[in-house]
C-alpha cells in the first residue's frame, strides 16, 4: 500500500491556527453581544461562572465550571511517602497546567511558591480549589493534593486551546480542564436580568435535545489538533455535570428561536424532556468529546465499594466511542479556596474528580522517568489508566463509568512489572500498510488483558444545521488500528470490546471496533498455550506510521537474549557517543544504535541506523560496548538501542537527548537535579562569548545573577550556589548576545 503523502502539521502551525480561531471567535462574540445586548460574563447565584466564548450558527458557547478522600479512592495514598508500595512520590520537579474560570490564589498557604500564571485573571474559588486538589501541600493534611510537590502553570480559560498547544511545546506532560459548554437545561442568569431557567438548545435542529450533546464539535477539534501535534500531552477534562438536569414544572422558561434570540417559552404548551431522557446518557458535550482526551466522570465512596454520582454525566459520544474514560472520586471533596490563605471547603462534581485523575496521572509519569529516564507517550499513559482501571457497574466498558475506576496502585505495579517483562509495555510505530506481529505464551489458564492505544489525528466537525445534525453517527476514528489475537493452537480469533451506542445499557461484547483509539481483548480464563498478537490498520493513513502503545498482563514473550547495566551518553558538538554493559548475553548476535529526531513537542520521526557493533557472547560476565554516531545529528533525539539475534530483534533501552549545534552555545546539562546547596550548569561552547546567568524564582522574582562573565570554547561549567534560597522551583535565564536560554531548577527540602 502506497503512503498517503499528507503533509504532517507541526506543533507551532497548529497553536497559530488556533491563535486565529480565537480571534475568529472574539469577533462572533462581539457581533452577537452588540446584537442582543447580553453580558460576555455572569457569575450565577451560585457562584458559578459563566462566560460567553463563541457563537456556532445560532447557538451561543458558554463554558462553565463543574461544581471525601480522593486520594484513598484511587489508591494515591499508596504512591506518596509512607504508602505500602515504599516510592514516596510526590511529583517534586514535575508540573502540572490548569485552565479554569480564573486563578488559583497564589496567597495560599497550600500553594504558595509553586504557581506560575500564563495570563491574567482574578483569583477564583473553583480554581483554587481543583488547585488545591492538584498539588496542595497538606498544610491541612487532609487537604493534601495528589502530587503535593509538584509545581502548577496556571491560566484563565480564555483561549485554553492556543495556549495549551504552546505549554505542551515547552514539554507540558498533563493538563487539568475541571469546565466545559453549558448544554441543555441551564438555572441561571444568562443575559444579566436574574436567575431563571433556560434551555440552550437549537430548535431548527431538535426542539427536544440540546445536539451538542455528545457532538464532535469546534472544541473537541481543537483539543484533538493539540494533543495529536504534542502526543505527549495528555488533557484531562471532566466530563460534566448535566445528566438529569431538567427545567421548570410549571412557568416559564427562555429558549432561543429559529432566529437565534431569546424567547420566553411556557413549559406546559412547549415541554421539554430533562437533559438525557429517562436514562441520562448522552449528557456530555464540549472537548469531553474529543478522542484524544481523557474524560473523567465522577463516583461517590460508600463503605468499601464505590457508585456513580447522581449529576456525572454519560456518554456515548455520537459515533459510539466510550465516553467518560474513566471516573475518579469526585464527592466531598475537601480543599483550598480563594477566601484566604487558610481557606477551605468541600465541593462535589466532575470538576473535583477530574484533578483527582490527573494529579495521581502525574504520579506515574514521575515514577516512570524516575525508573527510565524517560517520558511516556499520552497515548502510552492513557492505556495504562485504562488498563488497570478497577472495573465498576456492567462488566467491561460502559458509558456510565468508562473502563472504570482509576487504579493508582495497579498501574504503578504493571509499570514496575515492565522493567522485568518486555512483554508488558510496548511503544511501537504502524507504517501504512504495515502489520505489527508478537509471539505471546500463556503459560497457565487465566486472566489475559490486551490494551492498544493511539493518539489519533483530528477529525473534521460535522455540520451544525439540520435534523441530521443530532445524533450524527458518523465516525471521526481517522487512523483505525485493529488489534487481534488468534491462539495458534485453535486458530481462534479474539476481537476487541465494543459498545452499541443505539443500546447503551447492553454489556460490551467482543468485536471489530472502529469508533475508538482505545482497543482492549480480555479473556477471563484465557487457555495456556502460544498466541499471536496483530496490530493492522484500516485504509490509508494521513501520514506514513502511526504511534501506538500496547500493554499486555496474563502472557509472556520468550526471554531477552541480554541483560543491560547503565547506559551512559557523553554529548559533544554534532555528536553523540553511546556506553554500556551488559550483564549477560545468551546469544550471539549484534547491538544497532538507531536515532530520530524530535519534533518540538516530542514527536519521534522514523529511526534511522547509525551504528552496529558485535556482541562478544560472553554469556557468564557480559561485556562492556561503545557506539557513537557521527551522522551530524543536531537538536533533540531519541536514540534507542537494539539487539539482532537469529532474526529476531529486541528493543533494549531509548533515551533522548539535546545534541548541541557546532555554532551555538547550549546547555548540556545541569546536574543534580534536583539539589540542595548546590548545582552546576554544564555549556557547550563553539566561540567564546559573554554570558549573564540569571536566576527567578517561581513567582518571576530575581533572585541573583549567579554569573556574568566569558565563557571560553570547550565545555565549561557554571556552579550555582542555592545555599541561600528556599525549596522550590526557579528557572535560570542564559543571556547570549542574540538569544535567551532558559533551565528549570529544583531546589529540594
Amino acid at each position: 500500500m502506497v503512503a498517503a503523502q499528507t503533509r504532517v502539521v507541526q506543533p507551532a502551525e497548529t497553536e497559530v491556527r488556533l491563535q486565529q480561531e480565537r480571534r475568529a471567535a472574539a469577533d462572533r462574540v462581539a457581533r452577537y453581544v452588540a446584537r442582543t445586548r447580553t453580558p460576555r460574563r455572569v457569575v450565577q447565584p451560585s457562584g458559578r461562572i459563566l462566560e460567553l466564548v463563541d457563537v456556532q450558527g445560532r447557538r451561543p458557547l458558554y463554558l462553565t465550571t463543574f461544581n471525601g478522600d480522593a486520594a484513598r479512592g484511587t489508591g494515591t495514598t499508596q504512591l506518596h511517602p509512607g504508602g505500602s508500595l515504599g516510592l514516596a512520590l510526590t511529583g517534586a520537579g514535575m508540573q502540572l497546567g490548569i485552565w479554569d474560570g480564573g486563578h488559583p490564589l497564589p496567597s495560599h498557604q497550600e500553594l504558595i511558591g509553586r504557581l506560575r500564571f500564563g495570563d491574567s485573571a482574578d483569583p477564583d474559588d473553583h480554581a483554587t480549589h481543583v488547585a488545591g486538589t492538584l498539588v496542595g501541600a497538606g498544610v491541612r493534611p487532609e487537604a493534601r493534593g495528589m502530587a503535593y510537590e509538584a509545581d502548577l502553570v496556571a491560566f484563565d480559560w480564555g483561549g485554553d486551546t492556543a495556549e495549551l498547544a504552546r505549554e505542551a511545546r515547552s514539554g507540558l506532560l498533563l493538563s487539568n480542564h475541571s469546565y466545559g459548554e453549558v448544554a441543555g437545561w441551564h438555572y441561571g442568569d444568562l443575559e444579566g436580568t436574574g436567575a431563571q431557567w433556560y434551555w440552550i438548545g437549537d430548535p431548527t435542529v431538535s426542539d427536544r435535545e440540546d445536539f451538542h450533546f455528545g457532538r464532535y464539535d469546534a472544541r473537541s477539534v481543537a483539543f484533538d489538533e493539540v494533543a495529536a501535534a504534542n502526543p505527549y500531552l495528555l488533557p484531562v477534562v471532566a466530563a460534566g455535570n448535566d445528566r438529569f438536569d431538567e427545567g421548570p414544572v410549571f412557568g416559564t422558561y427562555q429558549a432561543l428561536n429559529e432566529e437565534g434570540d431569546w424567547q420566553t417559552y411556557d413549559v406546559t404548551k412547549r415541554p421539554i424532556p430533562n437533559d438525557g431522557g429517562a436514562d441520562g446518557f448522552d449528557t456530555i458535550a464540549g472537548q469531553g468529546n474529543a478522542k484524544n482526551v481523557l474524560t473523567v466522570g465522577a463516583v461517590r465512596a460508600f463503605g468499601s465499594g464505590f457508585t456513580v454520582s447522581d449529576f456525572a454525566s454519560f456518554g456515548p459520544a455520537d459515533d459510539g466511542r466510550i465516553k467518560p474514560d474513566l471516573v475518579g472520586v469526585g464527592e466531598n471533596v475537601l480543599s483550598a479556596t480563594a477566601g484566604g490563605a487558610d481557606g477551605y471547603g468541600i465541593s462535589s462534581g466532575t470538576s473535583m474528580a477530574t484533578p483527582n485523575v490527573a494529579g495521581t496521572l502525574l504520579l506515574l509519569q514521575q515514577h516512570y522517568q524516575n525508573r527510565t529516564g524517560l517520558r511516556m507517550r499520552a497515548a502510552t499513559l492513557k492505556a495504562l489508566a485504562l488498563h488497570t482501571a478497577r472495573d465498576l457497574g456492567p462488566a467491561g466498558p460502559d458509558y456510565q463509568y468508562g473502563w472504570g475506576l482509576l487504579d493508582a496502585e495497579a498501574a504503578i505495579r504493571h509499570l514496575e512489572e515492565t522493567l522485568t517483562d518486555a512483554a508488558r509495555h510496548y511503544e511501537g510505530s504502524l507504517p501504512d500498510g504495515g502489520t505489527f506481529t508478537q509471539s505471546l505464551t500463556v503459560p497457565t489458564p487465566g486472566p489475559l488483558r490486551l490494551t492498544l492505544a493511539w493518539t489519533d489525528p483530528a477529525g473534521t466537525q460535522l455540520p451544525a444545521s439540520g435534523p441530521s445534525a443530532l445524533d450524527d453517527p458518523t465516525p471521526h476514528l481517522r487512523h483505525d488500528l485493529d488489534l487481534r489475537l488468534i491462539h495458534e493452537g485453535t486458530g481462534t480469533i479474539y476481537q476487541p470490546y465494543t459498545l452499541d451506542p443505539v443500546h447503551p445499557n447492553d454489556l460490551a461484547v467482543m468485536g471489530d471496533n472502529r469508533v475508538d483509539p482505545v482497543e482492549q481483548i480480555y479473556l477471563a480464563d484465557a487457555p495456556a498455550g502460544s498466541y499471536r498478537l496483530e496490530v493492522t490498520h484500516k485504509g490509508a493513513f494521513a501520514s506514513s506510521e502511526q504511534a501506538f502503545a500496547l500493554l499486555v498482563t496474563g502472557a509472556a514473550i520468550a526471554p531477552v537474549p541480554v541483560a543491560l547495566g547503565p547506559i551512559t551518553i557523553d554529548l559533544a558538538q554534532r555528536q553523540a557517543t553511546l556506553t554500556w554493559a551488559s550483564w549477560f548475553e545468551t546469544a550471539d548476535g549484534t547491538y544497532h544504535l538507531e536515532r530520530a529526531p524530535l519534533a518540538q513537542a516530542g514527536t519521534a520521526r522514523v529511526f534511522q541506523r547509525v551504528g552496529s557493533v558485535a556482541a562478544t557472547g560472553a554469556a557468564a560476565s557480559g561485556d562492556t560496548y561503545t557506539l557513537t554516531d557521527t551522522s551530524n545529528p543536531t537538536g533533540p533525539q531519541r536514540y534507542r538501542l537494539l539487539f539482532e539475534s537469529n532474526g529476531t530483534l529486541v528493543v533494549l533501552a531509548e533515551r533522548e537527548v539535546t545534541v548541541p549545534n557546532a555554532s551555538e552555545l547550549t546547555v548540556l546539562s545541569n546536574f543534580p537535579n534536583p539539589f540542595a546547596n548546590r548545582t552546576q550548569l554544564q555549556f557547550d561552547v563553539p566561540v567564546a562569548q559573554e554570558v549573564r546567568v540569571e536566576i527567578y524564582d517561581a513567582l518571576g522574582r530575581h533572585v541573583t545573577t549567579a554569573f556574568s562573565g566569558t565563557l571560553g570554547i570547550g565545555q565549561p561549567t557554571v556552579t550555582l550556589d542555592a545555599s541561600a534560597w528556599a525549596p522550590g522551583f526557579y528557572l535560570a535565564r542564559i543571556h547570549l548576545a542574540d538569544r535567551v536560554l532558559t533551565r528549570r531548577l529544583l531546589r529540594a527540602r
